[in-house]
């Protein structure tokens, strides 16, 4: 509660990640984007829900937004757009402020 995160998913292995996560924001929020550009991976060692410590390994891409209305998903508390100059404003997690550091946007 009160995090905010950029979207991610899990692909499966053979799956393009890019199509992956465009197929994913479709079918979860429902907007459509298109990839202009993939960024450097980042990794993470933490502790999953239930306490096992695993490595999470991020493929970070930039999208643009093509259309569609963003949909609260159930097991969201909310969902928005955000312009890139009230982020320093949220508590974001870790991985997402590394990447919008990176992007120059914190």
């Amino acid at each position: 509660m009160e995090t905010w995160y950029s979207p991610g998913t899990e692909f499966a292995p053979g799956k393009d990640p890019a199509q992956a996560f465009i197929e994913y924001l479709k079918n979860y929020v429902g907007i459509t984007v298109r990839m202009t550009k993939q960024l450097p991976e980042d990794t993470e060692v933490k502790a999953d829900r239930v306490g096992v410590v695993k490595q999470y390994n991020y493929l970070n891409f930039e999208f643009e937004y093509v259309s569609g209305e963003l949909e609260l998903p159930e097991d969201l508390e909310k969902i928005e757009f955000v312009p890139v100059d009230k982020l320093q404003r949220l508590d974001i997690v870790p991985p997402s402020v590394k990447m919008f550091k990176r992007l120059g946007y914190l």
